[in-house]
């Protein structure tokens, strides 16, 4: 069963806050080795994660997962958390991926013989480069205004700028100062479009079941290599 909620409130710890609960992850891996003994394995196409059109299935999960080393991959869905911080990060790679076509800013020969992930991946960069682009020109569009700006923050923080003597003019300052708040400028941009494109689908679905068969069998919870909770614990 899909069950629709908030990600940042069902993993705040993800890429937009911190979850403080090492308690209850600790209490979902006991109730994984108190399950029944029989492992089981969710189809390949089974949807774990969706928020609007976009989907993570089971095996973008398992395609990701093969990157772990191999003694950690077992265990790794014992860690509600990182389970969770791994589905969202593919979730906002491929949200990010799906404006980049649309935008066609990556030619599909570009794209050909990639997996998935990996063309979400370039995808992603070509959306946050051409975001940066479009920021910037639009920012040396406004390079008097700018300027203005630079010789203010200039003369309110001169330590910083002028150096601890204080011998470096507002001209020698200038290009660094422009260069901080162009940089600014793009990180706002970036900020403001993700926030649009979450505000258009904000409610996620999880399927708690499908996570839930994620947990491998353990029988004997030091068979596999500890790998640190959020306490810095394991959670077994």
């Amino acid at each position: 069963m899909m069950m629709k909620t908030h990600l940042r409130r069902r993993s705040a710890g993800l890429a937009l806050a911190r979850l403080a609960a090492p308690s209850r992850v600790a209490i979902l891996a006991v109730a994984v080795l108190l399950a029944a003994p029989l492992a089981r394995a969710n189809p390949p196409e089974t949807v774990l994660v969706r928020r609007g059109d976009v989907v993570i299935t089971q095996a973008d999960y398992d395609a990701e997962i093969q990157k772990l080393p191999s003694q950690f991959r077992a265990g790794f869905a014992l860690f509600e958390r990182k389970v969770l911080e791994l589905l969202d990060r593919l979730l906002v790679a491929r949200e990010l991926a799906a404006r980049a076509r649309a935008r066609g800013l990556v030619a599909a020969s570009e794209l050909a013989g990639r997996s998935p992930l990996d063309a979400d991946r370039v995808l992603a960069a070509a959306w946050i480069a051409d975001v940066d682009e479009q920021a910037g020109r639009a920012f040396d569009a406004k390079r008097r205004l700018w300027e203005e700006r630079a010789r203010e923050l200039y003369l309110v923080d001169k330590t910083r700028y002028a150096g601890e003597d204080g011998n470096r003019s507002f001209e020698e300052a200038k290009e660094t100062i422009l260069a901080d708040l162009r940089r600014r400028e793009q990180a706002q941009a970036r900020a403001a479009e993700y926030a649009l494109l979450r505000e258009r689908n904000a409610d996620v679905e999880i399927n708690e079941t499908a996570l839930r068969l994620l947990k491998p069998e353990r029988t004997d919870p030091h068979a596999a290599p500890a790998l640190q909770g959020d306490s810095g614990k394991p959670a077994n």
